[in-house]
């Protein structure tokens, strides 16, 4: 016996909205692979835009390449990037993002239709590829307005290792330290007369 299922039954809503979410968020952004040059002891970075089974245009690709650190000068530096004819390389920026898409970024502005598969991004740097599985990219769009897609791609990490955060203990370690030689010298000056 089969029973039958009315179109405006919360099945059917929710499928709907199943497969309208699937599909809105069927934007990727893809590694396609990092390549080392040994001569020059760089790393170049290839990426492509996958908007195939997207509904609407993608305007941006972003990749953080400094999580949680905030400059416009990365080190090492880009020392060279390539874009797709229809899209151009923006620079540099930083965002405060959404966690833990937060720090410094690089991006490339593009206009990228639904149904269409992208390649030509690249960056060069001297950085090696970021160890973790945190995301690191969004595709970013202006009709909607939002974030189609967010996920991991290889990147590189471009922060020097001294620009790492330190511990809060480590901070308190030193502001101890500076109080106790401030009195020290406050005690050694003897009392004011």
């Amino acid at each position: 016996m089969t029973l039958p299922i009315h179109r405006k039954s919360p099945f059917w809503v929710g499928l709907l909205l199943l497969v309208t979410f699937a599909r809105a968020n069927a934007q990727v952004a893809v590694s396609e692979g990092v390549t080392f040059d040994s001569q020059a002891q760089t790393f170049t970075y290839k990426y492509a835009i996958d908007n195939r089974q997207g509904l609407t245009y993608i305007d941006e690709l972003i990749i953080v390449v400094g999580p949680g650190f905030y400059s416009l000068k990365p080190f090492p530096p880009i020392t060279q990037t390539e874009s797709p004819p229809v899209c151009h390389f923006e620079g540099t920026a930083v965002t405060g993002g959404i966690a833990p898409l937060q720090g410094t970024v690089v991006g490339w502005r593009c206009f990228i239709p639904p149904g269409s598969y992208l390649s030509g991004f690249s960056l060069t740097t001297a950085a090696a590829p970021a160890s973790g599985g945190q995301p690191n990219y969004f595709l970013w769009t202006s009709q909607p307005y939002g974030f189609p897609a967010v996920g991991v791609v290889a990147a590189p990490s471009l922060y020097p290792p001294e620009a790492i955060p330190t511990s809060n203990h480590t901070l308190l370690a030193l502001l101890a330290l500076t109080l106790a030689t401030i009195s020290w010298k406050l005690l050694a000056r003897g009392p004011a007369g």
